[in-house]
């Protein structure tokens, strides 16, 4: 292992393996998965400052499937992802909720008009509701899960709202 291949082959074969799990190639958008060869390639190029976490991290999951991922049939291998999982270290998610339709606005609108908020409104009660199942769907899938939802962040929440972000990041880090 070098600084040009900062993985052995095991792990290498073993982030190819995970990669494509996450994100699977998809014939109808006609987009390869993250197993690629050329997206592995850049994911290896692009490591830098992180490898040696991303080398741990590959070593504890071969260890908690007993053997390198990429040697398990599919099947296993998905059955091994369920229970790590399941059984997973402590997770945060961190979600932009709007408090109201008019936080959807774009900026540039000064006065919306009643069609406009109407769109806005409806446009709101369904991103509520996939909000709400999106941190369900985290917080039942994800073992040792906390949501925080910041009122009024937007997309960018660690610009909008970076002392709350880190005031949550950092009560993580000291929950571990």
């Amino acid at each position: 292992m070098s600084a040009d291949t900062p993985l052995t082959p095991a792990q290498s074969d073993d982030l190819r393996v995970i990669a494509g799990m996450i994100i699977p190639a998809s014939i109808e958008l006609d987009v390869p998965g993250a197993d690629d060869p050329a997206i592995q390639a850049d994911m290896l190029a692009t490591l830098g400052r992180d490898a040696a976490l991303v080398r741990d991290a590959l070593d504890q999951l071969a260890r908690f499937a007993e053997l390198p991922l990429a040697g398990l049939d599919p099947t296993r291998r998905e059955a091994v992802a369920m229970e790590l999982r399941a059984k997973g270290g402590p997770a945060v998610a961190i979600y932009a909720t709007p408090r109201s339709a008019h936080d959807l606005a774009p900026p540039w609108v000064i006065n919306e008009t009643p069609a406009m908020l109407d769109a806005l409104n409806e446009e709101y009660a369904l991103l509520l509701v996939a909000s709400k199942q999106r941190i369900a769907d985290f917080q039942s899938g994800v073992a040792h899960s906390r949501v925080v939802e910041l009122p009024g962040a937007n997309h960018y929440l660690f610009i909008s709202n970076e002392a709350d972000v880190l005031r949550e990041i950092n009560a993580f880090i000291g929950s571990l």
